[in-house]
């Protein structure tokens, strides 16, 4: 099996007490449960109100508690929510992208959170905010976080939008239930701003480098600056807020521009959309998005190897490879990648490998089918 075959391939998880839950390579907490799941299914109970599982478990909440009242599972993960969408085909719920802050304002009684602090303060601090417009008055939000990740201190950040207590404790996991206060005004979703390459840009808190130019695109943006854009088609493989896009875009490029990651989606449209440039830009689980015929002459990919504090090849593993099947004879792939890691072992499938740039901690490696 190749490993794109393998990061396709769906498995199933026990949850204790309820059916098997659904996971696959790239959904957060593979190959098991999204950590902190399980403290929230021991201080949970089904209720019969209305209720969005924003934990990022691929509908596992809702599975795992079997919620009696109508449920919204808000999944930005494109791959998270295909497997919720295969889960909970029979159960009372529906499979909704975005993150909480896209949820309709005062919509629901409850709202379940396993915050991504691995994403930083501005990340956990958007989601809250979501969470308290999503609430109707009086609505209560339950979360869970590791005392590692700064639980107590994002406690006391929740204490801004509603009254709260700690309802448990396990494993390091603080579970803290808050009922909506009541403010006068109701935030908007939050945009990060910034300056990278003489662009004023956005994204999205938690977007990969959201703020700055990280080292690795830096390198590739280097690396790009002697090739021919003009008139070429792009694929720009897990895009971020939109950097290689918006630069290959401005050099005529023809772009498609692909992320698993829904705020990392928006942020790349609202920046091309902000600059007056075109490109298509998909949510999408790798390129299972794309139409079956759809080739590129250039692919370009800064992708990621961590999977919590882990690194993990098996997802550049599979870039690499969807990458080669989506070039044309003769297409050539641009990567990054921390020189540490054993990423020359990758490229078997295409003909010549050349690295192009070697420094800063980085290589980038020039590919041709």
């Amino acid at each position: 099996m190749t490993w794109l075959e393998r990061h396709f391939e769906v498995r199933e998880v026990a949850i204790p007490g309820a059916r098997p839950l659904f996971t696959k390579p790239g959904v957060r907490g593979y190959p098991g449960l999204v950590p902190g799941l399980g403290a929230l299914l021991e201080r949970v109970d089904s209720r019969g109100e209305a209720m969005i599982d924003a934990t990022g478990s691929a509908g596992g909440f809702a599975l795992g508690v079997g919620w009696k009242g109508p449920v919204w599972v808000y999944e930005p993960s494109r791959g998270a929510a295909l497997c919720a969408e295969c889960l909970l085909r029979a159960v009372r719920v529906e499979v909704r992208t975005g993150a909480i802050w896209n949820a309709p304002q005062g919509g629901v009684d409850l709202v379940v959170l396993l915050p991504q602090a691995d994403r930083g303060s501005a990340r956990v601090t958007a989601e809250f905010e979501g969470a308290f417009r999503a609430l109707r008055p009086g609505g209560h939000v339950v979360f869970a976080i590791h005392r590692d990740l700064g639980a107590r201190r994002y406690e006391r950040w929740a204490a801004r939008w509603f009254d709260t207590e700690v309802v448990g404790r396990s494993s390091g996991w603080r579970v803290v239930e808050g009922r909506r206060r009541s403010l006068s005004s109701v935030t908007e979703p939050a945009w990060l701003t910034f300056e990278v390459a003489g662009l004023e840009l956005c994204a999205r808190p938690g977007v990969f480098a959201a703020g700055r130019l990280d080292s690795g695109s830096e390198h590739l943006l280097s690396a790009l600056r002697g090739v021919d854009f003009a008139g070429r088609r792009v694929l720009d493989l897990g895009c971020g807020y939109g950097i290689l896009a918006l630069e290959a875009v401005r050099r005529g490029a023809v772009v498609t521009a692909l992320d698993d990651d829904w705020p990392s989606v928006e942020s790349a449209r609202r920046n091309l959309e902000r600059h007056g440039l075109d490109a298509v830009v998909l949510h999408s689980d790798l390129t299972s998005d794309l139409g079956p015929g759809d080739t590129f002459d250039l692919v370009l990919t800064n992708p990621p190897f961590h999977v919590g504090k882990q690194v993990r090849l098996e997802l550049p593993s599979a870039f690499v490879e969807a990458a080669h099947t989506r070039l044309r004879r003769g297409g050539e792939l641009f990567l990054v990648a921390n020189r540490a890691l054993p990423y020359g072992a990758l490229f078997g499938q295409f003909s010549r490998v050349d690295t192009v740039i070697d420094e800063g901690g980085f290589r980038v490696y020039r590919a041709r089918k």
